[in-house]
């Protein structure tokens, strides 16, 4: 009969037995939702910032470079955001 596992592998650590959850788990979840709430507040002003470019703007058939480039920043913030989320 083969002995029993030793609860802690070769290395010293438990992160991989699903019996000794990660102590460490709790803080990463607060610092995950500050970092979201804090990304949320930045998405907000970039979302506002867009829309007041966009008032300004005259209608053309063109956007203007700023535009584009906001919005990129709103697509690459909120892709960050939703990372976030989906490990909360």
């Amino acid at each position: 009969m083969p002995p029993f596992p030793d609860p802690a592998d070769a290395s010293g650590s438990r992160s991989n037995d699903p019996r000794f959850p990660d102590p460490n788990f709790k803080w990463r979840l607060k610092e995950n939702q500050k970092k979201l709430r804090r990304d949320a507040d930045q998405l907000l002003e970039l979302a506002k910032a867009l829309k007041e470019d966009a008032d300004k703007t005259e209608e053309v058939n063109v956007l203007s470079l700023s535009l584009v480039r906001k919005a990129e920043a709103i697509e690459k913030l909120a892709k960050q955001i939703k990372g976030l989320a989906r490990t909360a």
